[in-house]
């Protein structure tokens, strides 16, 4: 099977229609299963975002999984779910819900909040809103200090960096030293690449709405910017 995000995380790329449909009939011509992860589809905020329930939704070969700790804020409620036309899937996960189940206080509040239409067609756009414009900022921010990163993101809440020229060898221990000196010296978490099965070392995903506070964004990078550019006088 595939394994497959959309927007992706961590670069925050989005995939094209024709990117799509490109995937889907490989899977098809192969026998592949595709699990795509869409939960950040609500996030994109800029270009339109292709759904495979859209592009082929009779399809028995594509799954689709997403939930509401994303596009809603609501990751503490832990509710999700899997859209499928895959009897013997759905009929294995029904038996699964069992030990797994939401309770019906939490059931019940949902229902009610996702029924409320004019709400959520508000909420949806002005989470883009409030993304793109601190993405921009943080963008920009990178691009005044110098740091590099992926610039073709349209989606998801996060920057991909790439400091791969402060590594000293492209190594897994090389990552996690730098890792830890961005955790020490400037009280920054970013995340490794290679905990996102990055293929290259010197990646690191940083979250960029967790504080709506740009004064701190920009204060976190600066340390960051300050210690990696100690780092390459050292060199």
């Amino acid at each position: 099977g595939i394994l497959f995000s959309n927007p992706d995380n961590p670069t925050g790329r989005v995939y094209s229609q024709d990117e799509l449909l490109l995937l889907s009939n490989f899977a098809k011509d192969h026998d592949l299963h595709i699990l795509a992860d869409e939960i950040y589809a609500g996030t994109v905020y800029e270009g339109e975002f292709h759904s495979f329930l859209r592009l082929q939704p009779d399809s028995h070969h594509i799954h689709v999984i997403t939930g509401l700790s994303k596009d809603f804020c609501l990751a503490g409620y832990r509710v999700g779910c899997l859209i499928s036309n895959h009897e013997g899937i759905l009929q294995s996960l029904a038996k699964l819900c069992r030990f797994c189940s939401i309770s019906l206080d939490t059931q019940y509040l949902l229902a009610d909040f996702l029924s409320d239409a004019d709400f959520i067609k508000f909420h949806i756009s002005e989470n883009k809103r409030r993304i793109r414009s601190q993405h921009d900022f943080f963008a920009e921010t990178l691009r005044r200090l110098g740091l590099k990163f992926y610039s073709c993101s349209t989606g998801g809440l996060f920057v991909w960096l790439d400091f791969r020229q402060h590594l000293r060898d492209a190594t897994d221990e090389e990552e996690e030293r730098l890792f830890s000196m961005i955790l020490e010296d400037c009280h920054v978490r970013i995340t490794p690449g290679q905990c996102c099965r990055a293929v290259e070392r010197g990646f690191f995903r940083a979250c960029i709405t967790t504080y709506p506070d740009r004064a701190v964004l920009d204060g976190a990078m600066c340390r960051i910017a300050s210690t990696l550019n100690g780092l390459s006088t050292q060199g």
